[in-house]
């Protein structure tokens, strides 16, 4: 036993540098590794102050707090309130009182006009619409002016930056920039928030289109038409190159 712990020893002496400097490495990795998991987690998160937001879910107005800490961790949205932290529907996030809206999850916004081009937006991008030449997109440091766009979910959920006319079956409806629609198909029902009035269901039982000077979007087969040019949009976000 004795030789084995001379053995050891000896060992130990020799490789000291080493063992030392390995040790080192690892803890260095450790700590990196911990620093960048802290940071991708900030990264993924903001802090409303002073304003409250507000949801529609279902057609009901649900108001959050001032003071919210919103974050994002694999698409999945969680708003924190003082003690209180939820995850939340993915629908937009409105301010009140300013016309600004904050994206819960990853989108698409689509340029009908620019070759029907997709570029995928990241959960926490917001809409600032308080300009009256353009609609801002913001993530972090970046932002993009909007013209002639809008943007989709990949599924049914589809905001409109600029004025836009529902037709369903024989009714017109106009909707103010920023409005948000669903259409399920499953149901055969629409449900729309028309920004600072009202929210609505409505059944289909026919036409379900979304039109505006340039183009126009059938909600149902979530296709797209501009001229005699017509497409259907990609609904697999993770394909999409990214705008930011």
């Amino acid at each position: 036993m004795q030789k084995f712990i001379t053995k050891i020893t000896t060992i130990f002496k020799e490789k000291y540098k080493i063992i030392i400097s390995s040790i080192i490495i690892i803890l260095l990795l450790i700590i990196l590794i911990i620093i960048g998991t802290k940071t991708k987690k900030n990264l993924n998160k903001v802090t409303i102050e002073n304003h409250s937001m507000y949801q529609y879910l279902d057609n009901v107005k649900v108001t959050y707090d001032t003071n919210l800490t919103i974050e994002s961790d694999n698409n999945i949205t969680s708003i924190e309130v003082g003690d209180t932290k939820e995850v939340i529907d993915n629908l937009p996030l409105y301010y009140n009182g300013e016309d600004m809206v904050l994206l819960p999850s990853s989108m698409a916004v689509v340029f009908p006009l620019g070759n029907y081009t997709q570029k995928k937006v990241p959960a926490l991008t917001t809409i600032d619409g308080q300009s009256n030449l353009y609609r801002k997109l913001k993530y972090k440091n970046n932002v993009y002016d909007l013209e002639n766009a809008f943007l989709f979910d990949g599924n049914d959920l589809y905001l409109f930056i600029e004025p836009t006319t529902l037709v369903v079956d024989d009714q017109e409806i106009n909707l103010q920039p920023l409005s948000f629609v669903i259409y399920n198909n499953a149901t055969g029902y629409l449900n729309y928030y028309n920004y600072n009035e009202n929210a609505q269901m409505i059944e289909v039982k026919k036409d379900c289109l979304a039109k505006t000077n340039s183009y126009t979007i059938n909600l149902k087969i979530d296709g797209i038409a501009s001229g005699n040019d017509y497409k259907l949009l990609a609904k697999n976000l993770d394909i999409l190159s990214n705008l930011f």
